[in-house]
């Protein structure tokens, strides 16, 4: 529950500063490397979901296990189509002094948060025992590097990007850590 709500209220947020320049999004090269992100992280959540969706009390110990495996193999392609967008993204001419780029990244960024923040709470949800706090460093911890390198990266090509998000990141990383490591799966 804790988990759910550091992702809710900084979605919540994120949403709120990106909400009036939806239609702007396309002239930013920021916020279209994001999506291009969003649609791959897409099929490792949609992966997650459906495998959370099959998980029962009549599952079997065989089912959980290979939900687990999945679990965990979705969380670490996740973190690496992360890694794999951040060279793209800091290629990127910059797009200082414009707001609806930053925006446009922020709301874009969010997007990206909220698609990951379903697919984690959907696996709290199945009950099993943790599996990703067990593996702490080989799964979480990269996930939330790469968030974080993620943000670096795009402060790096829209200047103002932290100060529309930093509030809402501030401890942010450090909490969804926190919060993964109770994930029961």
């Amino acid at each position: 529950m804790q988990f759910s709500t550091f992702f809710t209220l900084s979605t919540f947020a994120l949403g709120v500063f990106s909400a009036p320049v939806v239609e702007k999004r396309q002239s930013s090269a920021a916020a279209s490397a994001l999506d291009s992100l969003f649609t791959q992280i897409t099929t490792y959540t949609g992966s997650i979901n459906s495998t959370a969706a099959s998980i029962n009390s009549a599952s079997t110990a065989a089912d959980n296990s290979t939900a687990q495996s999945t679990f965990a193999s979705d969380v670490t392609s996740i973190s690496d189509a992360i890694n794999s967008a951040i060279p793209t993204i800091q290629a990127l001419p910059s797009e200082s002094g414009s707001t609806a780029s930053t925006n446009a990244v922020a709301a874009a960024y969010s997007q990206i948060f909220e698609e990951i923040n379903g697919a984690l709470n959907n696996i709290d949800a199945t009950g099993l025992e943790s599996l990703l706090a067990k593996r702490q460093t080989i799964v979480i911890t990269p996930l939330t590097t790469s968030l974080s390198q993620l943000i670096t990266a795009l402060q790096a090509v829209v200047d103002n990007l932290l100060a529309v998000v930093k509030e809402l990141l501030d401890g942010i990383l450090t909490g969804i850590n926190n919060a993964l490591l109770g994930i029961t799966l």
